[in-house]
């Protein structure tokens, strides 16, 4: 789980958006919202919150609401994967999504099948296809 975002308001209120992305609905992104009303004392206007090394309350929170986003590839993927295939083609997946996400998404157009699939990080990527 990680932070993705906050907003602090006036009135001392603490908005977290916590994410989880990948590891068990593998082309979903879930994020859930959830507040905290923050002693003035500690963490006055202007308190630099950091969302990567968290300096603020991650328990105790009050849940408000759970989000869950899906961006789909495009209709026309598959079959262009196809058509590519059978011209002697060999497609590959460039992206910057998680491998977990990344592996149901080739899944679903047909880039991959069950059998051996290969994750490169960009920087070896790179070198691979100089």
């Amino acid at each position: 789980m990680g932070v993705d975002w906050i907003h602090f308001s006036e009135s001392g209120v603490l908005l977290v958006c916590l994410y989880e992305h990948g590891d068990k609905l593998p082309v979903f992104n879930i994020a859930g919202f959830c507040d905290f009303l923050l002693p003035s004392d500690k963490f006055p206007l202007g308190f630099a919150f950091d969302c990567d090394d968290p300096n603020f309350p991650l328990t105790g929170l009050r849940f408000v609401g759970l989000m869950s986003m899906i961006d789909p590839p495009r209709a026309a993927v598959p079959d262009a994967v196809a058509k590519c295939r059978s011209a002697g083609i060999k497609v590959i997946m460039v992206t910057g999504d998680h491998p977990i996400t990344a592996k149901a998404i080739a899944k679903s157009v047909g880039i991959i099948s069950e059998g051996k699939i290969n994750f490169y990080p960009g920087w070896l990527f790179l070198m691979l296809v100089k």
